[in-house]
């Protein structure tokens, strides 16, 4: 986008005052002239100047530079010092530029020019001439911070959203609808012939965002009990995990369809508790950062959001976490919690309510070790007198040194051995010659025990203000926004969670303090 070069000439001269206004000169100057008798002028154009009949000085500045396009005198509070470029001083017609020394804002950086509240700025120049005199004019500078897209005075999630918003419209209309001097702070580095800003721009701002989150780590919970608001913003998702699981949890917005951006910061009290991240969903851009114990999540879309989640978080439980733990998980801190409207955002990150969520270590499913019971056969010959074979059945039950007598066709047996056991014992008696012999057999006998969790069946509470069934976070944040809009008569009965007697934000913060706490039960 090529800008048009425009010129503001001074000029010093021993002029009247009344010069000044019939040269066009601006009314508001503060005519001052630390070195010459009479005040100087600031022209409308070089042409104007020329027909001055006086050695003057021309201080002129250009708007633009015509070299590369960039803009001379638009700076960021990130400049340590101000330039002459596009500053051209002429001493009757002659360029002396080179020669001259310049002084800005009387040695003040462009930083401290700034007071965050306004972008333009006049500020003194001192010009100093090798071996002339020196002369002080004004110009016109633009001075705001790097990356505030938006020109709010503050660089958040809201600029890069605002980023996002403005390439969408651009790869349709060919036309930016961002401010000229916003988009020169979205890129300060770059020529500003083309359209400079791309979706890489919007992330790479969220990257420092979400870094810069960390260092607002608290330790503690953010408590909201006492806010009454249509918006909210949620951890849910699984509350119970096994050692060494993975579970995933989402960030659930409500904001009746018009979210935009959010800059928060999750912790939990665990550092063995692992987290990889946040991940976006429902068309939404996320950037984060992970440290023990903390999670940054910077979320930011290219125009308003339906309510629900906008993003993704996996954890891993432990190898070795205890069964019966909990890892409570909170919001600490809420930067930006911003939300359309119309052509412009609101943050309103002061009255969201927040709502943590907590994970139960589970007990993990098992067997008792094998349990080997030994099963001893006795298989016993025996001396016999008689060619005859009878097959006999024997269970004993007791170990002991036993004489058995048996007769059957004259045959005598005498049991030589017999030991302990739990099944058949074979006695066979043949003509043969007598062998005594004994073998034994162990057969493993394996007996397995299963334990599972406890089932434990909890009553759904009372609170469920849209009545489907399920008491959630969706339920109290449906009440507070009733509340907030004025329509908490329209809250069935049964959103009375606290029996009191009354609908009102106690329910839903209740409501919420069950829901951090349920998976312990």
């Amino acid at each position: 986008m090529k800008m048009k070069s425009k010129k503001i000439i001074s000029v010093f001269a021993s002029m009247a005052l009344t010069a000044a206004f019939t040269c066009g000169a601006y009314s508001d100057i503060n005519f001052k002239d630390k070195s010459l008798s009479a005040p100087f002028v600031v022209c409308a154009s070089e042409a104007e100047a020329e027909n001055w009949q006086a050695d003057v000085y021309y201080v002129i500045v250009d708007e633009i530079d015509e070299n590369d396009g960039t803009h001379c005198q638009w700076y960021t509070t990130d400049n340590v010092s101000f330039r002459k470029q596009g500053i051209h001083v002429k001493i009757n017609g002659v360029d002396v530029t080179d020669t001259c020394t310049f002084e800005f804002a009387e040695g003040k950086t462009p930083a401290e020019v700034y007071d965050g509240i306004n972008t333009d700025y006049m500020i003194p120049v001192t010009v100093t001439p090798d071996g002339g005199t020196s002369v002080t004019t004004s110009v016109w500078v633009k001075i705001g911070q790097r990356g505030d897209v938006n020109l709010d005075h503050a660089v958040d999630v809201c600029d890069s959203s605002a980023i996002a918003r403005d390439v969408a419209y651009f790869k349709k209309n060919s036309v930016s609808r961002l401010d000229e001097f916003g988009l020169f702070l979205a890129s300060p580095d770059l020529e500003m012939s083309a359209y400079p800003l791309d979706y890489a721009l919007a992330s790479t701002l969220a990257k420092q965002f979400a870094k810069n989150a960390l260092k607002r780590a608290t330790g503690e919970k953010l408590e909201r009990d006492d806010v009454e608001s249509e918006y909210s913003i949620s951890i849910s998702g699984a509350s119970n995990a096994l050692p060494g699981e993975t579970v995933a949890l989402q960030v659930v917005v409500e904001a009746d369809d018009t979210f935009e951006s959010l800059d928060a910061l999750i912790e939990w009290d665990d550092d063995n508790f692992k987290s990889a991240g946040a991940v976006a969903v429902n068309g939404t851009f996320c950037e984060s950062y992970v440290e023990d114990g903390m999670l940054s999540v910077i979320d930011y879309s290219s125009g308003t959001v339906h309510d629900g989640a906008i993003a993704t978080i996996e954890f891993k439980v432990p190898e070795d976490a205890v069964p019966g733990s909990n890892m409570e998980i909170y919001f600490s801190d809420i930067e930006t919690f911003a939300v359309g409207k119309g052509t412009s955002t609101e943050d309103v990150s002061n009255v969201v309510n927040v709502i943590g969520t907590s994970i139960k270590v589970l007990k993990p499913s098992g067997t008792t070790a094998a349990t080997t019971t030994p099963v001893t056969t006795t298989t016993t010959s025996v001396a016999t007198t008689a060619s005859q074979t009878t097959p006999q059945q024997t269970s004993a039950t007791t170990a002991s040194a036993t004489t058995a007598s048996a007769t059957s066709s004259s045959l005598t047996s005498s049991v030589i051995s017999t030991s302990q056991t739990t099944a058949a014992t074979s006695v066979t008696t043949s003509t043969s010659a007598t062998v005594q012999t004994t073998v034994t057999t162990t057969v493993p006998v394996t007996t397995t025990t299963k334990t599972s969790e406890p089932l434990i069946v909890i009553p759904i509470p009372r609170g469920d203000a849209n009545l489907d069934g399920v008491l959630d976070v969706r339920d109290a944040a449906l009440i507070a926004r009733r509340l907030a809009r004025g329509e908490g008569t329209l809250l069935p009965d049964i959103a009375d969670y606290n029996l009191d007697g009354k609908k009102n934000v106690s329910d839903a913060a209740a409501i919420a303090r069950f829901l951090s706490v349920v998976s312990v039960l």
